[in-house]
């Protein structure tokens, strides 16, 4: 489900009328409905639960939801129904949905609810993608990039230095290729078939993947599906399958991937930093390393993760502080900096980073610091 735009969109002062958040009794209930319930479900209780502990009168009916898609298209569905009661008023959807939500016509710019928090203490490459023609839509909510993991052990045994991993996507394919001859690895890349990488790889080599910047600078028509950069990255990959050197687990499948990295038979993983923490192993030593690009060469890439999205319904002004403090706390440093070490997904703010270093995190996680500093590229 993509949604209609043309369908019954909210009146002038939003769906519904201001009010409706609000029981008999003045307490203000937010309607919330994040992704990936199951992964975090105790991570985003938490985070509301110490929300509503310190303020009194408001209440988040949390609505925990599958994945990105299933909180898009629940999300979609229910105002499309067109009853305010049935609709979040915080929506959670991949970064990569940002101009489908705002054509819809259903959404408020973010940035109207920031108080506390400014669009300007977003951090760089999480503010980029969730601006669309100068407006922040949606805020970050999960932030991620692309890691690779990777057997020291394999890689030292099929004759390469284990701290000097590959960086470009040739180096990629001959130290696996050198591994699945020599140390009797079976494959020499496992990568979730998912068009996330592809789109960083473009990015990789400061080329778009769409007109209009990526839809950001306006409405994209042309996906560059036949522009030399893209096919580059696509027979690369191509090639490795074609030469049973990659593990397709078939598209979106990252758990696969992954479990067949963990068992040893291949040496190199491609996956989401958020993976850092559950991607470990007691029978090799495994590492983390940046993202292997085209060239070899980094500018940054294309971020990966989600955005909270505020529904354009009618509030009275106490709703609407009320929604406000919570988009505040949800972004505030210390809530970021509080989510990442719980979940792995990377902080919107920038005072988080001082945080985390204050605490010693990167030191006491190293493999963290691998993916922040991707970030700060």
């Amino acid at each position: 489900l993509l949604g209609d735009s043309s369908g019954s969109g909210p009146g002038e002062d939003g769906f519904g009328e201001p009010g409706q958040m609000t029981a008999s009794d003045g307490t203000v209930t937010i309607n919330f409905w994040p992704a990936w319930g199951g992964y975090y479900e105790e991570t985003v209780k938490s985070m509301v639960s110490e929300f509503e502990s310190a303020h009194d009168g408001i209440e988040i009916d949390l609505n925990l939801l599958t994945n990105y898609r299933d909180s898009r298209t629940t999300a979609f569905t229910n105002i499309e129904g067109g009853n305010p009661t049935d609709m979040p008023d915080i929506a959670h959807f991949n970064a990569a949905d940002s101009i489908l939500a705002r054509d819809t016509g259903w959404f408020q710019p973010i940035e109207e609810l920031m108080s506390d928090v400014s669009p300007d203490d977003i951090i760089e490459p999480a503010a980029a993608t969730s601006t669309l023609d100068g407006t922040m839509w949606g805020a970050p909510f999960y932030i991620s990039n692309v890691v690779m993991h990777y057997n020291a052990d394999m890689l030292a045994e099929a004759g390469y230095d284990p701290a000097s991993p590959p960086t470009s996507l040739a180096e990629v394919r001959e130290m696996g290729e050198t591994a699945v001859d020599q140390t009797g690895a079976e494959y020499g890349v496992t990568i979730p078939n998912a068009a996330w990488f592809l789109t960083c790889w473009i990015a990789e080599q400061e080329e778009f993947w769409m007109d209009e910047k990526n839809g950001h600078a306006g409405e994209p028509t042309t996906v560059f599906a036949n522009k030399s950069y893209t096919l580059d990255i696509v027979d690369w990959w191509a090639d490795l399958a074609a030469d049973g050197l990659y593990f397709n687990g078939g598209i979106e499948n990252w758990s696969e991937p992954t479990s067949i990295f963990r068992q040893a038979r291949v040496p190199f993983n491609f996956n989401s930093s958020t993976s850092i923490d559950y991607v470990n192993s007691d029978q090799f030593d495994l590492r983390t390393a940046k993202f292997p690009t085209l060239s070899g060469g980094r500018v940054g890439h294309h971020r990966g993760g989600a955005e909270i999205w505020a529904v354009n319904k009618a509030r009275s002004e106490e709703e609407r502080e009320a929604l406000q403090q919570f988009v505040d706390f949800a972004l505030s440093p210390e809530q970021q900096a509080a989510f990442h070490k719980a979940s792995g997904y990377y902080p919107a703010h920038e005072g988080s980073w001082e945080v985390l270093e204050s605490e010693g995190w990167f030191e006491d996680n190293p493999r963290h610091q691998v993916a922040r500093e991707q970030i700060q590229e």
